[in-house]
C-alpha cells in the first residue's frame, strides 16, 4: 500500500481531530498570518496565511483563528487553495473565531516546499481600533504522518478610518510571579514607524523593538509606557499600574529524626521547605493549636496514638501548608497485672470485692473468678457472689494500647457449706386415683442427700432429689422430706398436701340420626362409662340445658348444623363431651318448573317466562337458549329472540336446600317474516350532474336489495345504501325490492328524483353523522356546476338556525369542486345538531345544506371512569382522560350524582401530556354509598371543552371472605389443636364451608357447613389428625354455603409436619472453632416441645458439658452461645452438641461433629527468598486464626542465632497482622540465613516461623 492510499484511509480519522495531538515530531518551520488595515468601516482586507516551510511536505492542517477585540472586526470569509480538499470552516461565517481544516490528499505540497499559502482570510472593520488576530494549531502533520509544531506569529488587524496617529498596545499577560516575562503586542494606528517603550514607567527607554519581550525581575506594580513615532509626530499611550509582578508563596515540607516509638516521644522536626519561607507554624497534633514557631523545633509526645503533624510555611508571597496524616506513631508498654480480695474465704453465699493493683496503666480487665475459661466481668474493681462451695483460682488479665499480660492465684477463694433447709413443692396436689405426683425438691443450702416420705408414715419412700410417686388409693396424704449437708439436717412436713379422689365419669353418647330434612327427631343414647348420676344435655351448644335425661329425644325445628354437648357427673367429679357440627338439618331442594305465554312467532319474538318451581325457591337462573349463559336471575322474566331458530330453555330453581333444573327442550320456535321495503335519499332535486345518496329503510331483516333508479326493469345496484349519479336532466322513478328467506316487498317512489339543466351547488361533506371535536381542523367539500360566480359564502347552523357565518366569500373551487378548512375552537358548545350550509355569493337561490346532522364532541374524553365500574370506600382510583391539540394547561375535575356535582376534586390541575392525563383519587371511608356516580373534567381556560362519564359507576361495598390464619408459613404438628380463623365483610351468607388442600387438590372437607361467625370474624378449632401426611403445600380455603363466589384461600402454603421434633442446626458438620472463640448453637424444632432444653457437648463418647433449662426459643427456632471456648478445652475434631425437650426427653438430636482448635499463627512475611538492605525497613506480616490474644512476640534468627526479640507487639485484626522495624541496624550481619518466628504472649505453642530464609544485604 503506497502512502497516498493510507492517507486516504486516514482522512476520515484526521477530520474528526478536535482540541489536542500527541507530539510525535517536530519543526522548525514558522506559521504566520499578515497584518491588515482597513480605513472605513464595513471595508474588507485580505490576511494570508502562511507556512514559510514544510521539508517532509503537508499532509493536512486543523487551526483556530481568533480576533482578540470582536468589537474591531469580524473574520467574513475564509479562502482556501485548489491542492487543499477536502476543506472546511466551523462555525458559519461571519464570527470572531473560526477552524479552519484541510488536507493534502494527492501530495500536492512537495518535501521541501517554501511559503505555502494555506488561506486566505478576508476580515471586515467594524468599529475604529485594532484587534489581534491569534492563531492555534490543533493538528499539522508531514507527509511521514510526524506532527509538525510551527513557531506562531500572530498579526493584527486595524480600523483607522481618521489615519491620525494613536498610541495603543496589549500583553499576553498582567499578572505573575517573579521573574515575570511579558511579550508586548503593539496595537497603534496610524502607521507607526518607530516606538519607545518604557516597562516601568520611569522615563527610561527599554525597548524600540515594535512589539517586544520584557522579563520583570523584582515584584511590584509597573506602568507601562508606549511612544508611536511617524512622520507626522508622536503619540503616547500609558497603562497606569498596568503589571502586578507578586513573589511566589513558599512550598511546606519537612522530615523527623523519629516517626514511631514508646512514650514519652521526643521528635525533632526538621524543615525542608523551598522558597525562602519567613515563618513557620508547626501543628504537631492537627488540633489547630501551633505548637511551635521554630523552624526546627523539638517536640514530646506523652501520651500513645497517632498523630497527623502540619507545617505551615509563610513569606511575602502568602503562606502553604504540609500535612502528613497518621506521621507520629506513639506507642504504650504493656501493663503487669496484680490484685487483691476482701475475704478469700467464708460460707456460701459468699460475696467478694476484688480490687486492681495492676500498674503500668491498664485500659480493659478481664477477670474469671472460677478460672473456668469464662471472662465474668470486666469492671477494674469488681463484685462476685460464689454461690456454690468449693476452692477457686481467680485470673486477671489487663490490657492497654501496648499489649496484655494476666496473673492468676490458685485457689485464691474457699467457699464452705451452710446447714439446709428444706422445702418442695409438686406438680399437682389432687386428682383422680391412681395419681402421680412429681415432687420439685426447693430446699436451699445446697443439701447433699434427701430422704423423701410421701404418707408420713415414718418409711423413707425415696432418696432421690426430685421423686415421682403414684398413689393407688383415694384419700388426703401428709408428705415429709428431710434433707442433708455436711453441715446438719432439717425437715419440711406438709400436712393433707395430697388429695387423691376417686375418678369421675368419661362422657360419651350416640344418636339414631345425624342428619335429615327439618323438622328433625333424634333419639339421643348416653354410653358415658364411669357409672355417672346425672346428665345435662345441650343439643345446641348454645349454652342452655335442654334435658337431663339419661337417653333424651330431641325435635330439631330449623336448618342448621348443630353440635351436641353432654356433661356426665357422678361423686368423682364431671366429665364433657362435645361432638361438633354433629347434627346437620338440612332443608329440601325445590323442585323447577315454568311456562312461557307464547312458544312460537316472528322473530322477534318476546316471550314472557313464569316461574312454577314449588318448594320456595330463594333464587332462580334462567339460561333462554341453553348455552350455559345465565341471561337472567329474575323470578318471572322477559326475553326477546331477535333471531329465527328452535330454543331450549332451562331454569335452575335454588334455596338453601340445594338446586333443580329444568329443561324444555326446543321449547320456543322462532320464525322469519318477509320483509318490507323502504327507503330515502339525501336530495331528491338538483342540477345535472346530480349524485344522490340513497339509504334502506326496510324492515324485516332483508338479505339482499335490487335498486332500479329510472324504474327502467334494469338493475342498477344490490347494494344495500348505493350512490347514483344522475346525468341528464329529467324526473325519475326509484325501485326497490328488499328478500329474505320468507319473500320479498318492492317500494315504487314515482317522479323521486328531479334533475334540472341548470346550475347546481352540492355540499358533500359534512353531510350527517360526522363526529368532530374542538379544536381540530376539518375540510367542507361541495360540488358545483353552471355559471354561480366565483364565491362562496359558508355558514354553520344549530338546528334550523343559523349560527355563525364562518368565510363570507370562500372561492367556489375549480372543477366542480370546492373545498374549505376550519378550525373549531376550544369554545365551541358541545351539541348534535349542527349543520353547514354553502349559499352562492353570485346566486344566492343557490345553496345546499348537510343532509344529517353532525356533531361536535369535546377535546376531553374521560375514558376511566366510564360507567359500570364499581368502586369501594376507602380505595384509590385513577381518573384518567385523553385530549387532543392544546384546550389549556390545566382541567377542573369534578364529581357528579345523579348529574347534580357533588364535588369538586381538584379546580385547577395539569392536563397532562402527550394526549392523556390522569389523576389519583382516594375515596374517603365515609363516601355515600351508591350507583349514580360520575367524574367531569373541564379545560379551566376553555369551559366549553367538558366530558363527563359516559354512564354512572358505583360506590359499594362488596361481600368477602378473607382467610386470616393459616396464611402462609405456618408449621402444624400432627395432633396439635389449631384454630382456623377468617375475616368477612357485608352479608356473603350465614354459613361457611371449610375444606383443607394440598397443592390444589382438596385433602379433606373439615366442615361442609358453620356459621360464618359475628361482628365480620369467624373462627373455627382443628385437631391436625395424624392420619394426614406430611408436606409444605397445604392451605385452607374458606366459601360461601350459600353463594360459592364469596370464597377465599390462604395466601401462601402452610406446613403440616411430624408432631414434635428438634433438629440441631449448628455447629454445622465439618466446622472448625478456636479456643477463645464464641460456641454459637442453633437448633430449631416443631410442635410443642417444651420452653426449655438441655444442651449436651460431647467429645466422641465424652461428654464434656451440660446445660440446663435453657430457653427453647420462638418461631421454630432456638439458640445459645457460650462466650468464649476455654483455653484448656482439648483440640479434637469429634465434637457434637446434643440438644433434647427438658419436658420430652425422647425428642431429642444430635448434630454432626465439628472441630475445636487451639488458635493459630502463620508467617506471611519474610517467608522466604527476600532481600532486605541494611538501613531499609524490615516489613514483617502474619495471619491468624482464632483468639491468640492481644500481643506477640516476633524472634529474628540468624542461622540458629537469635538476633533480636520484639515483645509485647499488637496482633492485628482482621485475622491479619504486621509491623515494620524503619531502618535495619548498620552493624547487621549480613547474609542470606535469616528467618523470623511470631509466637503468642498468651498461648506460647502457638507460634510459627517463616517457611524459608531470607537476606540481608549491604546497602
Amino acid at each position: 500500500m503506497n502512502r497516498r492510499t493510507m492517507k486516504r484511509i486516514s482522512f476520515t480519522a484526521f477530520m474528526l481531530v478536535s482540541l489536542a495531538f500527541l507530539v510525535t515530531g517536530a519543526s522548525a518551520s514558522i506559521l504566520s498570518i499578515e497584518d491588515g488595515e482597513v480605513n472605513a468601516i464595513g471595508t474588507t482586507a485580505s490576511l494570508n496565511l502562511t507556512l514559510d516551510s514544510a521539508p517532509a511536505g503537508l499532509s493536512g492542517y486543523s487551526i483556530n483563528i481568533s480576533l482578540g477585540n470582536p468589537s474591531v472586526a469580524t473574520i467574513a470569509t475564509v479562502t482556501f487553495p485548489s491542492w487543499a480538499y477536502p476543506a472546511s470552516v466551523t462555525p458559519t461565517l461571519p464570527s470572531s473565531s473560526c477552524r479552519i481544516t484541510g488536507l493534502d490528499p494527492y501530495e500536492n505540497v512537495q518535501d521541501g516546499a517554501t511559503d505555502i499559502q494555506l488561506a486566505t482570510v478576508t476580515v471586515e472593520g467594524l468599529n475604529e481600533g485594532v484587534t489581534p488576530v491569534t492563531l492555534t494549531v490543533n493538528l499539522m502533520s508531514d507527509d511521514d504522518d510526524n506532527d509538525i509544531i510551527p513557531t506562531i506569529i500572530p498579526g493584527t488587524f486595524t480600523v483607522n478610518t481618521s489615519g491620525a496617529l494613536t498610541a495603543a498596545f496589549t500583553s499576553n499577560k498582567t499578572v505573575g510571579n517573579v521573574p515575570l516575562t511579558v511579550q508586548f503586542t503593539d496595537l497603534s494606528l496610524g502607521s507607526p514607524t518607530s516606538w519607545a517603550w518604557d516597562f516601568q514607567n520611569d522615563g527610561s527607554t527599554d525597548s524600540t523593538v515594535q512589539n517586544p519581550v520584557f522579563t520583570y525581575g523584582a515584584a511590584g506594580i509597573y506602568s507601562v509606557k508606549l511612544t508611536a513615532t511617524n512622520g507626522g509626530g508622536s503619540d503616547d499611550e500609558v497603562k497606569t499600574n498596568y503589571i502586578n509582578v507578586t513573589t511566589a508563596p513558599p512550598d511546606a515540607n519537612f522530615t523527623a529524626n523519629k516517626t514511631s516509638g514508646k512514650a514519652p516521644l521526643i521528635v525533632q522536626f526538621t524543615d525542608l521547605s523551598t522558597g525562602s519561607p519567613t515563618s513557620w507554624a508547626w501543628d504537631f497534633q492537627d488540633d489547630g493549636t501551633t505548637d511551635s514557631t521554630t523552624q526546627n523545633p523539638v517536640f514530646t509526645y506523652t501520651d500513645a496514638g497517632l498523630y497527623t503533624v502540619r507545617l505551615t510555611a509563610t513569606n511575602a508571597g502568602g503562606s502553604n501548608a504540609e500535612t502528613r496524616t497518621n506521621y507520629i506513631s506513639v506507642a504504650v508498654a504493656p501493663p503487669v497485672p496484680d490484685f487483691t480480695a476482701n475475704k478469700t474465704s467464708g460460707n456460701y453465699p459468699l460475696t467478694v470485692q476484688f480490687t486492681d493493683l495492676s500498674t503500668g496503666s491498664p485500659a480493659t480487665w478481664d477477670w474469671d473468678f472460677q478460672d473456668d475459661g469464662v471472662i465474668d466481668s470486666h469492671d477494674k474493681n469488681p463484685v462476685f457472689t460464689y454461690s456454690t462451695p468449693g476452692n477457686y483460682s481467680v485470673r486477671l488479665m489487663v490490657g492497654n494500647a501496648g499489649g496484655s499480660d494476666y496473673l492468676v492465684r490458685e485457689d485464691y477463694i474457699t467457699v464452705s457449706y451452710n446447714a439446709p433447709v428444706a422445702n418442695f413443692t409438686a406438680n399437682t396436689m389432687s386428682g383422680y386415683v391412681p395419681l402421680t405426683v412429681q415432687f420439685t425438691d426447693l430446699s436451699t443450702g445446697i443439701p447433699t442427700s434427701w430422704a423423701w416420705d410421701f404418707e408420713n408414715d415414718g418409711t423413707t419412700d425415696s432418696t432421690a432429689k426430685n421423686p415421682e410417686y403414684t398413689y393407688p388409693t383415694a384419700g388426703n396424704y401428709t408428705v415429709k422430706l428431710t434433707v442433708t449437708n455436711p453441715s446438719g439436717s432439717t425437715s419440711e412436713i406438709k400436712t393433707d398436701y395430697i388429695r387423691v379422689l376417686p375418678p369421675p365419669p368419661v362422657a360419651q353418647f350416640t344418636a339414631n340420626k345425624t342428619a335429615g330434612n327439618a323438622p328433625l327427631t333424634v333419639q339421643f343414647t348416653d354410653l358415658s362409662t364411669g357409672s355417672p348420676t346425672s346428665w345435662a344435655w345441650d343439643f345446641q351448644n348454645d349454652g342452655i340445658m335442654d334435658s337431663t335425661a339419661k337417653n333424651p329425644v330431641f325435635t330439631y325445628a330449623t336448618p342448621g348444623l348443630y353440635s351436641v354437648k353432654l356433661t356426665a357427673t357422678n361423686a368423682g367429679g364431671s366429665d364433657v363431651e362435645t361432638k361438633t357440627s354433629y347434627i346437620n338439618v338440612t332443608t329440601v331442594p325445590p323442585v323447577a318448573n315454568f311456562t312461557a305465554n307464547k312458544t312460537a312467532g316472528d322473530a322477534p319474538l318476546t316471550v314472557q317466562f313464569t316461574d312454577l318451581s314449588t318448594g320456595s325457591p330463594t333464587s332462580w337462573a334462567w339460561d333462554f337458549q341453553n348455552d350455559g349463559i345465565t341471561d337472567t336471575t329474575t323470578q318471572n322474566p322477559v326475553f326477546t329472540y331477535p333471531t329465527a331458530g328452535t330454543f331450549t330453555v332451562k331454569l335452575t330453581a335454588t334455596n338453601a336446600g340445594g338446586s333443580d333444573p329444568e329443561i324444555k327442550t326446543n321449547y320456543i320456535t322462532v320464525t322469519v317474516a318477509p320483509p318490507v321495503a323502504n327507503f330515502t335519499a339525501n336530495k331528491t332535486s338538483g342540477g345535472v350532474p346530480l349524485t344522490v345518496q340513497f339509504t334502506d329503510l326496510s324492515t324485516g331483516s332483508p338479505a339482499s336489495w335490487a335498486w332500479d333508479f329510472q324504474n327502467d326493469g334494469i338493475m342498477d345496484s344490490t347494494l344495500q345504501n348505493p350512490v347514483y349519479t344522475y346525468p341528464a336532466p329529467g324526473t325519475y322513478t326509484v325501485n326497490l325490492t328488499a328478500t329474505n328467506t320468507k319473500g320479498s316487498d318492492s317500494e315504487v317512489k314515482t317522479g323521486y328524483i328531479t334533475v334540472t339543466s341548470g346550475p347546481s351547488l352540492s355540499l358533500t361533506s359534512p353531510n350527517g353523522g360526522e363526529v368532530w371535536k374542538q379544536g381540530s381542523s376539518q375540510t367542507f367539500t361541495w360540488t358545483h356546476s353552471g355559471d354561480l360566480g366565483s364565491t362562496v359564502k359558508i355558514e354553520i347552523l344549530k338546528g334550523t338556525s343559523p349560527l355563525a357565518t364562518l368565510k363570507s366569500d370562500a372561492p367556489i373551487g375549480s372543477g366542480g369542486s370546492g373545498s374549505y378548512t376550519f378550525t373549531f375552537p376550544y369554545y365551541t358548545p358541545l351539541a348534535t345538531d349542527y349543520y353547514i350550509r354553502v349559499t352562492s355569493n353570485a346566486n344566492p337561490a343557490y345553496s345546499d345544506t348537510s343532509e344529517g346532522a353532525f356533531s361536535i364532541a369535546s377535546a376531553i374524553t374521560v375514558v376511566s371512569p366510564n360507567g359500570g365500574e364499581n368502586w369501594q370506600p376507602g380505595s384509590t382510583q385513577t381518573l384518567r382522560w385523553n385530549y387532543t391539540g392544546s384546550p389549556g394547561d390545566t382541567v377542573k375535575i369534578e364529581a357528579l350524582r345523579s348529574g347534580s356535582v357533588l364535588a369538586t376534586v381538584s379546580s385547577s390541575y395539569p392536563i397532562g401530556s402527550g394526549g392523556s392525563g390522569s389523576y389519583d383519587l382516594p375515596f374517603p371511608l365515609a363516601t355515600p354509598l351508591g350507583t349514580d356516580y360520575q367524574i367531569r373534567v373541564t379545560s379551566t381556560s376553555n369551559p366549553a371543552c367538558t366530558d363527563m362519564s359516559d354512564g354512572y359507576f358505583s360506590i359499594s361495598r362488596l361481600p368477602s371472605i378473607t382467610v386470616t390464619s393459616p396464611n402462609g408459613g405456618e408449621t402444624w404438628p400432627q395432633n396439635s389443636s389449631q384454630t382456623i380463623q377468617w375475616s368477612y365483610t357485608e352479608h356473603p351468607g350465614s354459613m361457611v364451608r371449610i375444606e383443607l388442600l394440598k397443592g390444589a387438590a382438596v385433602q379433606q372437607v373439615i366442615t361442609p357447613g358453620t356459621s360464618i361467625g359475628s361482628g365480620g370474624l369467624g373462627s373455627y378449632p382443628l385437631t391436625i389428625s395424624s392420619g394426614l401426611p406430611f408436606g409444605d403445600d397445604y392451605t385452607i380455603r374458606i366459601t360461601s354455603a350459600s353463594n360459592a363466589s364469596y370464597t377465599d384461600t390462604s395466601n401462601a402454603p402452610f406446613t403440616i409436619s411430624e408432631p414434635t421434633s428438634i433438629r440441631v442446626v449448628r455447629p454445622e458438620g465439618g466446622s472448625v472453632l478456636y479456643r477463645g472463640d464464641p460456641l454459637v448453637m442453633n437448633w430449631s424444632y416443631t410442635g410443642n416441645p417444651g420452653s426449655t432444653v438441655t444442651i449436651e457437648v460431647f467429645k466422641g463418647v465424652q461428654k464434656m458439658a451440660t446445660l440446663q433449662n435453657i430457653p427453647v426459643g420462638s418461631g421454630g427456632n432456638g439458640s445459645y452461645a457460650v462466650p468464649a471456648i476455654p483455653s484448656g478445652t482439648p483440640v479434637g475434631s469429634d465434637y457434637t452438641i446434643k440438644v433434647t425437650s427438658t419436658l420430652y426427653p425422647t425428642v431429642t438430636d444430635t448434630g454432626d461433629p465439628f472441630a475445636i482448635s487451639g488458635p493459630t499463627l502463620r508467617v506471611e512475611s519474610p517467608n522466604g527468598g527476600e532481600t532486605f538492605p541494611i538501613g531499609g525497613p524490615l516489613a514483617m506480616s502474619w495471619s491468624y486464626a482464632g483468639n491468640p490474644g492481644s500481643t506477640v512476640t516476633i524472634e529474628v534468627f540468624k542461622g540458629i542465632q537469635k538476633m533480636a526479640t520484639l515483645q509485647n507487639i499488637p496482633l492485628g485484626s482482621g485475622g491479619n497482622g504486621s509491623y515494620s522495624v524503619p531502618g535495619i541496624p548498620s552493624g547487621t550481619p549480613v547474609g542470606s540465613d535469616y528467618t523470623i518466628a511470631v509466637t503468642s504472649t498468651l498461648y506460647p505453642t502457638c507460634t510459627d516461623t517463616s517457611d524459608g530464609m531470607f537476606a540481608i544485604s549491604t546497602a
